[in-house]
């Protein structure tokens, strides 16, 4: 007993109960202001738990220093010892700076491992503001035992997305994101609804037996792993839109979404599909969704086989007009009119699928894709994508394609917004995520365009596009070596005949330029002028005359570029590169000429 009294003695003599006291009273007020402040900066409430470890931690240092410390008006000193005289200082020794220097030590590393763990939080969507209304379709369980049978599910999962996407009153993930999920590689479920930030998730299976279909799906909330409706639906392959009309009803009366009149029209009777169009049609967009040149080739003719079969159907208009939309993009021919042939039949096919089904938002986004591109196509395509939006809210695409034309029309505050909207929609999209780095390239964010950029690179680290882009960022940055590295890599990975590898050209002697080294920028111009395909785009070749100072023949160019239509006439708009030429006349009088094209 005496032992104890004597323990309580010195506690209280070497004030080790004042610092618990003060400690106790600090932690408190700590764990109130973070529970109140982490509320209101969204921060989840896991991260409170982190604070709580901190604060635990922490205690034993306290009483540990305490024990042995004292603050006075000298300064720290170490705590006298029973008996000692009253005048005597007890000055810090050698071994207390490494004592100190080891609990100051230990309580760092506390620190970081908790604002490691709050970090680490912070992508998280919080419950409390992830959207009731907001659901991804996790890829379906091919239940058939058939890898032939593959084309058939993964057509299912799209076309559930598609006809889930049509209600206005839910937030759906795109297919690009959603196929991140497949059966094999599927985190759990609370980790998928907080990668993609969605309230539910929809999951399944197919099982098929010639052409009669079975469908098993489950809606599960991703806060809680709580299943909370699950179904089967079995139908005939021609009544397939009719099962996914169906299916959509019953998801959104189990969120409590309330359909429109319109939406409630459109599910009513779908129609039935000819067997064997549908399935050429969904081997044709199966071999599509690979993106090769050789596949979207293959893809074109079972499109235009389906058609052959059937000329009413709509769909495979649309999957032909985006077979050649990619032939168009990617295709690399630098030949002006073979492009623009080619531009001008999907939009052809489009304009088919519309006159078919007036209602089919996919073949009103193919137009405004094009518009995105090209300036012909402006006025039409802000139409397109506006009709797309309002048949199908959650299409990502038709977000970033408004944000590319609002773009180059100089409305950058609204691009930014639908952009954003997009990249939510679609999160894991390199296309969406890489393109989107214009919106804030044109807007002078050059920080947020390169975060934009190395998300995509970091998504599809082989795409050359992507390297060009982020060179296009690190020379507005003025780092002109990072910009040439990416420009090197990328003119080395692109054939010499494909038209964006002059751009890329273009890009190098437009970096030299800024650089300051003007005779390396003409060796290149010289390079482009005599190009074996005899390419040479005016809007580039202004582009570098900018960089060198040469503003009189910038504008030369770029009113070649007007005469010709160059698609790529549209930045001057708001391409900060242009930003030299905007107050001379003969710019402002090129810059209207274009506007009134939009």
């Amino acid at each position: 007993m005496s032992t104890f009294r004597n323990l309580m003695r010195d506690l209280q003599r070497r004030g080790v109960f004042r610092v618990a006291g003060i400690y106790i009273v600090a932690a408190w007020v700590t764990l109130q202001v973070a529970d109140l402040a982490f509320a209101g900066l969204g921060i989840p409430e896991i991260a409170l738990r982190y604070v709580w470890i901190a604060v635990l931690l922490g205690f034993p240092l306290a009483v540990i220093f305490g024990w042995l410390y004292d603050v006075t008006p000298e300064g720290l000193v170490r705590t006298k010892v029973s008996g000692a005289d009253s005048t005597e200082v007890f000055r810090l020794r050698r071994t207390d700076y490494v004592l100190l220097a080891a609990l100051c030590f230990i309580a760092v590393a506390i620190l970081i491992g908790v604002v490691s763990e709050l970090r680490s939080t912070d992508a998280t969507v919080p419950a409390a503001e992830t959207d009731p209304m907001s659901i991804a379709v996790l890829p379906l369980d091919n239940l058939s035992g058939n890898p032939d049978q593959e084309y058939f599910v993964t057509g299912m999962h799209d076309e559930l997305i598609t006809v889930l996407s049509r209600i206005s009153g839910l937030r759906v993930t795109s297919r690009t994101s959603a196929a991140r999920y497949p059966i094999a590689q599927r985190p759990a479920i609370p980790e998928i609804g907080r990668q993609l930030g969605v309230a539910t998730i929809l999951e399944g299976s197919v099982y098929r037996v010639d052409d009669e279909v079975r469908i098993n799906l489950r809606l599960v909330r991703t806060d809680s792993d709580e299943h909370l409706w699950a179904d089967a639906y079995e139908r005939d392959i021609r009544d397939v839109l009719s099962l996914q009309s169906e299916v959509a009803r019953a998801v959104a009366k189990q969120v409590k979404v309330t359909l429109t009149p319109a939406e409630e029209a459109r599910f009513q009777d779908p129609g039935r599909v000819n067997s064997q169009v549908y399935e050429i049609y969904q081997q044709g967009l199966f071999l599509y969704r690979r993106f090769t040149p050789d596949s979207v080739e293959k893809a074109e003719a079972m499109f235009q086989r389906a058609i052959e079969l059937d000329p009413y159907f709509a769909r495979a208009y649309v999957g032909l007009g985006n077979a050649q939309l990619f032939a168009w993009e990617y295709g690399g021919s630098t030949d002006r009119a073979a492009r623009d042939r080619v531009l001008r039949n999907s939009i052809l096919a489009a304009e088919r699928a519309i006159e078919l089904d007036p209602e089919l938002a996919e073949a009103y986004l193919i137009r405004a894709y094009a518009a995105s591109f090209d300036p012909e196509y402006e006025v039409s395509g802000q139409a397109a994508v506006e009709r797309a939006l309002e048949l199908s809210p959650s299409l990502a695409m038709a977000h970033h394609l408004k944000a590319q034309i609002l773009m180059h029309r100089g409305k950058q505050d609204a691009a930014i917004l639908e952009q954003r909207i997009a990249i939510e929609l679609d999160p894991f999209n390199a296309v969406i995520v890489g393109q989107a780095f214009s919106t804030f390239y044109h807007a002078g964010l050059h920080d947020d365009a390169l975060e934009q950029i190395n998300k995509a690179i970091e998504l599809e680290p082989d795409n050359v596009f992507n390297l060009v882009y982020r060179g296009r960022v690190f020379l507005m940055l003025h780092r002109y070596q990072d910009a040439l590295i990416d420009f090197d890599k990328s003119l080395a990975a692109i054939p010499e005949d494909n038209w964006f590898h002059a751009w890329v050209q273009v890009f190098i002697a437009q970096t030299h330029a800024y650089g300051g080294d003007i005779a390396s920028s003409e060796q290149w111009l010289e390079t482009i002028r005599y190009r074996a395909d005899g390419y040479v785009p005016p809007v580039g070749i202004s582009m570098v005359h900018i960089a060198q100072g040469r503003y009189e023949d910038a504008i030369d160019q770029l009113e070649l570029g007007y005469k010709r239509n160059e698609e790529q006439i549209g930045w001057i708009v708001s391409d900060p590169v242009f930003d030299p030429l905007r107050d001379r006349d003969r710019f402002i009088a090129l810059l209207e000429d274009v506007m009134d094209m939009n």
